[in-house]
């Protein structure tokens, strides 16, 4: 028994569909920036890209973030070693929602967190009113 083979020519066009574009990853990147992420969620999207990229990344989403137009409110918490303080906190506000502020002028690893501490604080912070009286 012997198969022919049947070649039949058709033409088939598609309409409105769109053409699969693998999204360049530089793109999603920079889109996750400017999107209203926190640095730890652009960081989790785009790991292999956040380590090698890490200072652009920072810098980047920080130009994003939009000047501040609501007034600062001062909670002060006193109280001898070991009575809680620090817990409190930790059990008021999530903890993604806290920035614990080191030491010194420097805010590093400040992500526009909605909660800033300062745990030990001590009166010489040179700082201090300028930043309770932004």
């Amino acid at each position: 028994m012997l198969i022919t083979a049947v070649k039949k020519q058709a033409s088939f066009f598609s309409k409105n569909i769109k053409k699969f574009v693998k999204e360049n990853p530089l793109s999603k990147l920079q889109k996750d920036c400017e999107e209203e992420q926190t640095l730890i969620q652009v960081y989790k999207e785009n790991f292999a890209l956040s380590c090698k990229y890490h200072t652009f990344i920072q810098k980047y989403h920080g130009l994003q973030q939009q000047p501040r137009d609501h007034i600062t409110s001062c909670v002060v918490i006193t109280g001898p070693t070991g009575t809680g303080k620090t817990g409190q906190i930790r059990h008021n506000y999530d903890i993604n929602d806290i920035y614990w502020k080191p030491h010194g002028q420097w805010w590093d690893g400040y992500s526009n967190q909605k909660v800033v501490v300062f745990d030990e604080f001590h009166s010489w912070y040179p700082y201090v009113v300028t930043y309770l009286d932004s």
